[in-house]
This record gives C-alpha cells, structure tokens and sequence, in this order.
C-alpha cells in the first residue's frame, strides 16, 4: 500500500516536467526534480514588476530576494512561483510579523517548502499550502500582530 502511494506521488510529480526538457540538479538540494523544474522555470518566466514588489516587501524585513536562498535557489524564486496566489497577501494583510522578524520569515517558507515537498512530492502547490497550512500554523504560534 505505501510502495503503491510513493509510485503515484512520484508519477504526478514527474509529470510536471515535460519529456523534453532537462533538469539540472542543484547539488544537495532535497527538492525533487520536479520542484526544482518549477523553480528553474518561475526564474525564466518571472515578471519585473511584480518582482520590484516583492523585495519592497521583503526587505522591510532585511531580506534581499535576489541573494538570500532556501534549498540552493533565491528567495525570488519562490515568490515568482507563488505570485498570483494568496499566501503573500496572507504574510502581508493578516499575518503581518515583525519587521525585525528575519530568520522568522526566512523559517516559515523553509518550513513550507520543506514540508510541501514531503506531503506532494513536489512544490507545485506551494501557494495554497502555505496559505492554507503554513500560514495559519505560524499566525497562531504569534498571535493576530505577528508578535511572540
């Protein structure tokens, strides 16, 4: 039964890359083969203005975007990756941590990516886990003004 669930997890996320394309592995990452697809392709396919919006909103908080990495690929790739979701309205709007809160923000996506890699097999769904799970599991850890 769990070899059966592992070759399904593996079958959906193999399907994102299409047959034609190559990967090329970041070295030591955990993140699957399709994840670091959608990542390699969030960085070719990414929007500047959107961009030039999220490290307004994330260098309130120290990070730079551009340099800062989680798993061997920038912080922008992420955000690219999620972009017309919810969860960075969430961090914003509701969740809304501490300016002062770096490592904290830094550990919430490590911790969504890590964890939505291990439950999907891949990050493909990143947004509406983090929206959905990270999120609300960090909110309650501050409290509703992002503070301890």
């Amino acid at each position: 039964m769990i070899r059966q669930e592992e070759y399904e997890k593996e079958r959906k996320t193999n399907s994102i890359i299409p047959n034609d394309i190559f990967v090329d592995m970041v070295p030591g990452s955990p993140l699957s083969k399709a994840s670091q697809y959608l990542l390699k392709k969030s960085i070719d396919d990414g929007n500047e203005h959107i961009k030039k919006n999220n490290q307004n909103i994330f260098s309130k908080y120290g990070i730079n975007i551009d340099s800062e990495e989680l798993y061997g690929y920038p912080i922008s790739a992420y955000l690219d990756l999620i972009a017309f979701g919810d969860s960075i309205i969430h961090i914003i709007s509701t969740f809304r941590p501490d300016p002062d809160m770096k490592d904290f923000v830094l550990a919430v996506f490590s911790d969504a990516i890590s964890t939505c890699e291990m439950v999907n097999g891949s990050i493909e769904k990143l947004d509406d886990f983090m929206a959905n799970t990270t999120i609300p599991k960090y909110k309650k850890l501050c409290g509703k003004s992002g503070n301890f």
